[in-house]
């Protein structure tokens, strides 16, 4: 690629900076229109932003643009021209949610890389031109935006119309994909250039379902659909947005706009300049899909219901909550899927549903929740019976039916020991951890991180010695009260404490909650079902202990800057001392090779016997 003159970089700084002031300024709108601008080039010490897209116009052929993909030029050829087709994608199908089958070409792993390559430049083509021409209609597949953005648009509105168009990423062939590099007036790309694009986005003459370019591409070309739709949308007081096939058009009118859909024989039919619109610009309408939406029904856009605000279904929600109550009672749940028969006609089928899918659609009750927080700038994020059947499903799965055992310290820093010291201590307890013949190490147990993390907000957690007092009290609840499935719970979930005045709270929760009185003596204690309570040994002689006191000394003396380590007091010095967060990241991570860790074995040895402990429970 030539190099970029002086000029060219001060005339694209003052257009990054054009792009910039075009940006909304809303809170809501600058969470949910983020602008992922990537394009930078070094100048001395400053960084600019640089066009991707004047980068693209100055492609003359294939090696330009494998330059710019920041691909070597032989292994773009080979990909494009000396691989057969048949051998660059697998072909699979995937059933759809109302019956049939959608046929996905995944591409092989080197073309894959080809595309997203392609994809993340066109995306960036895709920003820098949605903000130039302050394009809001499209949403889906750019980043900021989602179903929840698309469907707001259209929310409180007396008639709803949404249609689809048919085969979509089909119906984008070689021809137009290069015709459309090629003549578009924001792109207008040498052809040579064009035609590689075109070359390494399709197969078998249109836009593969699988390839990570196809998205950006379709939106590319869509975005000529949508400057035609505006106007038309405009004209008739509607408001119009699209997400990737799925058009929708809106009106607080009395009567729906002919020009869009109109009345025929009892039915709802798309309006002549409506359908000539999309005709013309080389789409067609699934005639299946055309549905008017009434104010006193209930009105979906992208499965989101919209008659207040952007929501989840009252009944999609009911029916979380049964299969999660399910769940927790009996260790299984169904779903219900749609099945199409011969005649085309849906039925109901129920199917063994999993945790990770149930846990899937609980976030997305969640996600939604949130957007609606963000919309009106509040901290709650839905309602209290869900926000508390979310955190229940987490303790579910996270915890009563763990996968492997599961560690909860009292604080971050305790995290960062033991990962290094069972990593170091791998060979003398492989019950903790495997080393594989070529050396690699892997945990056979989870050090549970929830400090400065969502899985911490939704437990209510976020550090310090009170937090797993809080953790034994809801958790109990809510294994007494829910958590009845049979034979789930297979791992044990281990609090590790310090043994000392802070690591009595979670003994004193835990008498609190069972009624009866635990130990710190011991080496463990066995709380109920799979929780259990493990402190710090204590020294010889001692009467207290913490888990830093299980370093070496000659660890525990290290200096940095003429500071010393100061563990036993929460009041640090800081002209003289550091803290338990500065030694976890400046002393034990970056020499944990080093470290002997061989003082920690009493406390891993503890750990270990809970294993064996509950493998002999009866579950």
């Amino acid at each position: 690629m030539p190099d970029r003159s002086t000029d060219l970089l001060l005339r694209t700084s003052q257009h990054v900076n054009q792009m910039w002031k075009a940006m909304p300024s809303t809170s809501f709108q600058l969470r949910h229109c983020r602008i992922a601008c990537d394009w930078r080039m070094s100048v001395g010490r400053s960084t600019l932003l640089m066009s991707k897209l004047k980068l693209l116009q100055d492609c003359a052929g294939l090696h330009d643009v494998a330059h710019l993909l920041a691909l070597k030029p032989a292994h773009l050829a080979y990909n494009l021209y000396k691989k057969a087709d048949a051998t660059k994608y697998k072909k699979f199908d995937i059933p759809k949610r109302c019956g049939g089958s959608r046929t996905i070409c995944a591409p092989i792993a080197d073309l894959k890389h080809i595309q997203r390559q392609l994809a993340d430049v066109l995306l960036d083509c895709l920003i820098e031109l949605n903000i130039k021409h302050n394009r809001r209609a499209s949403h889906g597949f750019i980043t900021g935006r989602s179903i929840l953005t698309n469907a707001h648009q259209h929310r409180g509105r007396a008639y709803v119309l949404n249609l689809d168009l048919q085969d979509f990423f089909g119906s984008i062939n070689f021809g137009r994909v290069r015709g459309f590099f090629i003549n578009d007036k924001d792109f207008a790309l040498k052809p040579a250039a064009a035609t590689v694009l075109a070359q390494i986005a399709c197969f078998q003459n249109s836009l593969p379902q699988g390839s990570p370019a196809s998205p950006v591409i379709s939106n590319l070309i869509g975005n000529v659909l949508d400057v035609h739709l505006i106007k038309l949308a405009r004209r008739n007081d509607c408001v119009y947005t699209r997400y990737a096939d799925d058009l929708t058009f809106s009106t607080n009118l009395p009567t729906f706009p002919e020009d869009l859909a109109l009345v025929e024989g009892g039915a709802w039919a798309i309006g002549a300049p409506l359908a000539n619109v999309i005709k013309q610009s080389g789409f067609a309408i699934n005639s299946a899909k055309v549905r008017m939406q009434y104010e006193d029904s209930r009105q979906t856009v992208t499965g989101l219901v919209v008659n207040r605000k952007a929501n989840t279904a009252a009944t999609y929600r009911s029916s979380l909550r049964v299969m999660a109550r399910t769940l927790f009672r009996t260790g299984s749940f169904t779903h219900d899927s749609l099945i199409k028969d011969a005649a085309g006609n849906l039925t109901k089928k129920a199917e063994p549903g999993t945790a990770e899918q149930l846990q899937g659609m609980l976030a997305h009750i969640k996600h939604v929740d949130q957007f609606n927080a963000d919309v009106r700038d509040k901290k709650d994020t839905g309602t209290p019976g869900r926000v508390r059947l979310f955190k229940r499903f987490f303790l579910f799965s996270q915890f009563f039916c763990a996968p492997t055992p599961v560690i909860l310290c009292e604080g971050k820093t305790d995290n960062t020991y033991l990962l290094h010291a069972l990593r170091s201590r791998a060979a003398t307890f492989p019950e903790l951890a495997s080393v594989s013949a070529a050396g690699e190490i892997k945990l056979l147990l989870r050090i549970f991180k929830y400090v400065n993390r969502s899985a911490g907000k939704t437990l209510n957690l976020s550090g310090g010695q009170g937090e797993l007092s809080k953790f034994i009290a809801a958790y109990l609840d809510e294994v007494f009260k829910h958590f009845k499935a049979p034979g789930v719970s297979q791992n044990p979930v281990i609090l590790v404490v310090d043994h000392d005045d802070g690591g009595k709270g979670p003994y004193a929760a835990a008498s609190k909650e069972m009624k009866k009185h635990f130990d710190m003596l011991k080496p463990f204690e066995h709380v109920a079902a799979n929780l259990y309570l493990v402190p710090s040994p204590l020294p010889v002689g001692a009467t207290s202990s913490c888990i830093e006191e299980c370093f070496q000394p000659a660890t525990l003396a290290t200096t940095l800057g003429g500071k010393k380590f100061n563990y036993k007091s929460k009041q640090i010095n800081e002209a003289k001392e550091y803290g338990k967060a500065y030694f976890a990241e400046h002393v034990v991570t970056p020499n944990a090779a080093t470290i002997d860790f061989s003082g920690f074995d009493p406390l891993l040895a503890r750990i270990k016997d809970v294993v064996a402990h509950y493998a002999t429970m009866p579950k």
